[in-house]
């Protein structure tokens, strides 16, 4: 017993000097005042462009060029064509004023992808056309079109099995 009081004691002596520790925080330096004359100090630079931009609901639909690939059959010249003229647009989205109100950047916004639509399908033939006038949403987003329904022929009905008479017990 007097053993365990003492195993006790000890264990808890560790560890409320642990937690001492452990709370312990060092208090930074001051630094001595300095008498010295003022820096002049010269006022922070904004960048015109920072890296990531707040984003923005004015319209903007990249092209879904892996939609547009599969469904149209583009070939590679024309999916080439069609990733330059997608990253043309997307850095044209991207350097729009951060400073136009959300009427003039929504405007702009419809205005590039019209055009963009417009040399987008000067590209294409016209069975791609067609194809890709089904996909087009009124909002500017494609859409797959919906798979064909498989028509079932209709199946005869198989008659049950006649009853099993009884049989009768003697």
């Amino acid at each position: 017993m007097k053993t365990f009081i003492h195993i006790a004691a000890v264990t808890g002596g560790l560890l409320l000097c642990t937690g001492s520790f452990a709370q312990d925080k060092s208090t930074p330096a001051k630094q001595p005042a300095t008498t010295a004359t003022p820096v002049a100090t010269t006022p922070a630079v904004k960048p015109a462009v920072t890296a990531t931009m707040p984003r923005v609901n004015d319209g903007f639909q990249p092209m879904n060029l892996g939609l547009l690939m599969k469904q149209l059959t583009l070939t590679p010249e024309q999916m080439g064509k069609a990733k330059e003229l997608d990253a043309t647009y997307m850095k044209m989205h991207a350097a729009l004023p951060a400073t136009l109100t959300q009427e003039q950047r929504t405007g702009q916004v419809k205005g590039m992808m019209a055009k963009r639509d417009a040399e987008f399908k000067a590209m294409l033939t016209a069975i791609q056309l067609k194809q890709y006038e089904t996909m087009r949403q009124p909002t500017g987003a494609l859409v797959s079109p919906p798979a064909p329904v498989p028509t079932a022929t209709p199946v005869k009905p198989i008659p049950a099995p006649a009853p099993m008479p009884l049989e009768k017990k003697k």
